[in-house]
């Protein structure tokens, strides 16, 4: 039989001090490249209240540091296997890592949101072709 809709039963981080311990913990994980589904201490979902319920504890702008940290994890693994640094490194897998977790994708042409200043994926591919 499910629980009732609206229980605290996943809120088992009772104070101030367990919520920011287990936040800041949840933060790390994310700034090294790892899912936000997989921190093995608690559930998204449950991540997800707390975000909602405690925003003093669970700090949205904090988070999205990290989440761009993690972001930046994955670019610098690329810059480092396109330099030869990493033996054996599987670029399927990196492609297919960053299309599923950052939403990535083939295109062309694209550029930052402001329209003038070239993506880093321009840069690299004209790089790669001897333009400057």
């Amino acid at each position: 039989m499910a629980a009732a809709k609206g229980n605290k039963y996943s809120l088992k981080l009772e104070t101030p001090e367990a919520r920011r311990k287990v936040f800041i913990e949840y933060c790390d994980h994310v700034a090294r490249g790892r899912n936000v589904h997989s921190f093995p201490p608690l559930a998204l979902t449950t991540i997800q209240r707390y975000f909602k319920d405690y925003p003093e504890d669970f700090i949205q702008e904090e988070f999205d540091c990290a989440k761009r940290s993690g972001e930046d994890w994955f670019e610098d693994i690329a810059e480092r296997a396109m330099m030869g640094e990493i033996p054996g490194f599987n670029t399927t897998v990196w492609v297919f890592s960053v299309k599923n977790k950052y939403g990535w994708h083939d295109k062309q042409g694209e550029s930052s949101q402001d329209g003038a200043t070239p993506t880093k994926h321009e840069i690299v591919f004209k790089l790669d072709k001897g333009d400057k």
